[in-house]
């Protein structure tokens, strides 16, 4: 009998699981998203078919005027210049729930949470300024297009910046830098009669002095960019994803997350391949001169492709970019996952 209610329990429990891994893909974000843009109160602030526009964003400034002091809209102005209205436990109470628990469980405010009003914003983003509570932009193509689940791991990398304070440690390098390149600019200024008539032959007149001034400048700026570049760029990106599959534990959101980013990528490229079959298949059905110019624009096209291919190469492989490539990220969860043997299918 013991060995049968044993049996019994590791069925259910095996039931469980399988429905667990059945409900992964619900879209209750996008059904309240979709709820909220067919409101009566709201659907005008979502409306970019009407052209009306000016009055869609006077409805949209005053939902954000309720919600935001105005010194809270001038340190989110980056955000609100997105065309973004804030939601909260009134307007999308299971969003704001998810980053609500989630932030007190790890120690931290909850940050004001902006939706995009324009559907074609695939991305978001976090910052926090100084002692402030921090914002989170969400696009609205994210929350249509994808599962609950990898719109969860992306507010959780987005949630791991406003942790770990990136935006702050940004300008603290930056001003640093700043500090520096006016202090060698003070110097140089200070001393030109006697430092910089090496190069000049002569005493430089207070015109040429600020024309050294500015190139100091300039020098401080690539000197800014090239130490952030090198102490900055990817490692704080690679630190949001180990906070959320590590420490929210969503490596599998933010693996699909990914994989649908390479997919965006591979279907532009499919989609040329697929046009240059078709343009050599209609050759005999367009004139001669219609196939020569259609030809001419599909490589030029093709060559803006590449080139994006080899600028997007260069971005996530190099420090020239922010972010590491999505192969790598995917990569990096699945490590984490062998090195703790954590068994876990996508």
């Amino acid at each position: 009998m013991k060995h049968f209610f044993l049996l019994c329990l590791s069925l259910l429990m095996t039931i469980s699981d399988i429905r667990a891994d059945v409900q992964v893909d619900t879209h209750v974000y996008n059904q309240e998203l979709e709820a909220l843009k067919n409101s009566e109160y709201y659907k005008i602030i979502f409306d970019h078919e009407d052209a009306r526009q000016s009055t869609r964003q006077l409805r949209r400034d005053i939902e954000n005027c309720k919600q935001l002091s105005f010194v809270q809209r001038l340190v989110r102005t980056v955000f609100l210049n997105l065309d973004t209205i804030v939601v909260n436990a009134h307007t999308m109470p299971h969003l704001y729930s998810y980053i609500n628990t989630l932030c007190a469980t790890h120690g931290i405010k909850t940050p004001t949470i902006f939706i995009t009003t324009k559907s074609n914003f695939y991305n978001a983003a976090a910052s926090k300024l100084l002692m402030s509570t921090g914002a989170i932009v969400i696009g609205q193509k994210i929350i249509k297009e994808s599962s609950d689940q990898v719109v969860e791991a992306v507010i959780a990398h987005e949630i791991g910046h406003i942790k770990y304070n990136h935006i702050n440690k940004i300008i603290a390098i930056v001003l640093a830098c700043c500090y520096a390149g006016y202090k060698f600019s003070k110097r140089a200024v200070k001393n030109y009669d006697a430092t910089l008539k090496i190069y000049y032959g002569k005493s430089l007149s207070p015109f040429k002095a600020s024309i050294q001034i500015i190139h100091n400048a300039i020098y401080n700026q690539i000197f800014t960019s090239l130490a952030l570049m090198v102490l900055v760029n990817k490692r704080f990106e690679r630190q949001a994803d180990r906070f959320a599959y590590e420490e929210v534990g969503n490596g599998k959101g933010l693996i699909k997350f990914f994989e649908s980013i390479e997919q965006k990528h591979q279907n532009h490229k499919d989609d040329l391949a697929t046009t240059s079959k078709v343009l050599s298949q209609s050759a005999s059905e367009l004139a001669w001169y219609d196939n020569l110019f259609l030809n001419i624009d599909y490589y030029i096209t093709k060559i803006g492709f590449d080139l994006y291919r080899a600028k997007r190469w260069l971005y996530h492989n190099t420090p020239m970019g922010a972010h590491p490539s999505p192969a790598s990220r995917i990569k990096a969860v699945q490590k984490y996952w062998a090195d703790n043997n954590i068994v876990e299918s996508v």
